[in-house]
C-alpha cells in the first residue's frame, strides 16, 4: 500500500502518461538510494511476529540483538531493538522465551543485512502474560503511580464527562450512557480501539487529546468489556499506565467484569468495576442531589443563626471593651484637666495678690512692670486684696534687684 503511495506521490510531478512501470524502469538508484527507497516502503508496514527467542543474543547498553524462531526452527528472523523497548519486556530477555514482538523490517545500510526492527516486546500464553502483568505492576507501584496520595479527586456532580471506548465495543458504551442517571451531563465520545496492538496508542493519544484541548472535562472515563488475558493486554501496558498517570484531567477506569484486574486499574484515580459501576459512580452525586439540597437547606439556616450569634457576642465584647477604653480615656482627661488648674492657679496674678502682692497700673489701667514707664506726677493705682489705692509718682528709682 506504502509503495503505490509512494509512487503516485512521485509522479504528480512528471507527465501524467507515463506509468509506474516505465517510471522505474527508467530510474536508476545509487545503492544508498535504493535502499533508503526500500527502507521507507517497508517501515510502513509494521507488523506483529511470534516465534521464540533463539539463542543468537547480544545485548548492549543501548539496544540489542537478538533472534527469533519458529516452533520447528525452520525459520529465523534476526531483530534490532532499543533498549528502552527491551527493558519494556518487565523482565530479562531469555532464549525460549515465547515473545510477541511489534515492528517494522528494515535493511542496515552499511553492510545490507535485513532485520526487524523492534518497537515492542510482549511475552505470549497466560502464563507468559501474568509474569509480565506481576512485574510490571511491581515496577509502576515501587515508582509510586499507584500510590493514594497520587491520586486526583473526582468532583461532585460532574457536568461533562470524556467517554473514551469503542465504537464498535457497543456493549461497553451503551451500559455506560444508559446507567448515566442525570440527563444534565454532556458526554464527549472519543472513538479507539480497545484490542489490539493499536488500542495503546488510540488511548494515549485520546487521553492527550482531551488534556491539550478546553474545554477540559470534568472527569475521563476508560472503559470496555471482559475478555481474555490477551485481549486486556493494551490495559496492561506501562505506555498506557504513563499516560494516565500524566493525565491532569481525574480518570475513571471501567475495565471489563469485576474480577477483571488490570495495571490501568490501579493507577487511575478512581477503578470502576464495570462501565456500568463507571456510569453509577459518576451518577451517584446527582442522585443524591434532593438529600444534598435539604443538608444545604439544614446547614444554612445553622449557620446563619451560628452567624448571627456570634456576631452579637462580637458586638457585646466591643462594646464593653469600647466602655471600658472610654472610661480609662475619661479618668486621664481629669488628671489632666487637674494638672492644668493646678498649675493656673498657680500663675493666676490674683492669687498673689491674696498672698500680700499688690499690682501696680498706670493711668492707662496696663500694668507696670518696668521703672521706664513711670515719671513723676504720674497717676497710678495699687491693687490689694481688698481694694484700690491711689497715687502719684513723686521720684523714680531705678534699681536691679538681685536672684
Amino acid at each position: 500500500m506504502y509503495s503505490g503511495g509512494y509512487v503516485s506521490g512521485t509522479i504528480r510531478d512528471m507527465d501524467s502518461t507515463i506509468s509506474t512501470r516505465e517510471f522505474f524502469s527508467e530510474k536508476v538508484f545509487t545503492v544508498s538510494e535504493y535502499i533508503d527507497f526500500l527502507n521507507n516502503v517497508l517501515a510502513a508496514t509494521p507488523v506483529l511476529v511470534t516465534g521464540e527467542v533463539g539463542a543468537k543474543m547480544s545485548l548492549y547498553p543501548r539496544f540489542g540483538y537478538f533472534s527469533l524462531l519458529d516452533s520447528d526452527q525452520q525459520a529465523l528472523l534476526d531483530c534490532f531493538a532499543w533498549r528502552n523497548s527491551i527493558d519494556g519486556l518487565g523482565t530479562q530477555l531469555e532464549e525460549g522465551m515465547q515473545v510477541k514482538v511489534f515492528g517494522y523490517p528494515s535493511i542496515y545500510k552499511p553492510k545490507g543485512t535485513f532485520n526487524f526492527h523492534v518497537q515492542r516486546i510482549e511475552l505470549i500464553g497466560e502464563g507468559g502474560l501474568k509474569k509480565q502483568f506481576e512485574l510490571l505492576k511491581q515496577k509502576l507501584k515501587d515508582e509510586g503511580l499507584f500510590d493514594a496520595k497520587n491520586k486526583q479527586e473526582i468532583i461532585d456532580l460532574p457536568t461533562r464527562i470524556g467517554l473514551i471506548t469503542s465504537a464498535r465495543a457497543r456493549g461497553a458504551k451503551k451500559d455506560f450512557l444508559t446507567n448515566l442517571i442525570s440527563r444534565r451531563l454532556k458526554v464527549e465520545f472519543y472513538d479507539v480501539r480497545v484490542e489490539g496492538d493499536q488500542a495503546i496508542s488510540d488511548i494515549c493519544n485520546a487521553i492527550k487529546w482531551f488534556n491539550e484541548h478546553t474545554p477540559h472535562p470534568d472527569v475521563l472515563v476508560v472503559t470496555r468489556g471482559g475478555g481474555s488475558w490477551e485481549s486486556l493486554q493494551a490495559f496492561n501496558s506501562e505506555q498506557m499506565a504513563r499516560a494516565i498517570f500524566a493525565s491532569k484531567i481525574p480518570i475513571v477506569v471501567g475495565v471489563g467484569h469485576e474480577d477483571d484486574e488490570t495495571i490501568a486499574d490501579f493507577v487511575c484515580d478512581f477503578r470502576a468495576s464495570t462501565p456500568t459501576d463507571a456510569a453509577k459512580v459518576l451518577s451517584k452525586s446527582w442522585g443524591n442531589m434532593p438529600y444534598i439540597l435539604d443538608q444545604y437547606s439544614l446547614s444554612f439556616g445553622a449557620n446563619i443563626t451560628l452567624l448571627l450569634q456570634s456576631l452579637k457576642q462580637q458586638l457585646t465584647v466591643y462594646a464593653q471593651t469600647w466602655e471600658n477604653n472610654m472610661v480609662v480615656r475619661i479618668e486621664k482627661i481629669k488628671v489632666k484637666i487637674s494638672n492644668y488648674e493646678s498649675v493656673l492657679k498657680l500663675s493666676d496674678p490674683f492669687t498673689r495678690v491674696r498672698q500680700g502682692y499688690a499690682l501696680l497700673r498706670g493711668a492707662s489701667g496696663s500694668l507696670v512692670t518696668s521703672v521706664s514707664h513711670m515719671h513723676p506726677q504720674d497717676n497710678i493705682s495699687i491693687q490689694v486684696s481688698d481694694g484700690t489705692i491711689e497715687s502719684s509718682v513723686t521720684r523714680v528709682v531705678k534699681e536691679v534687684l538681685q536672684k
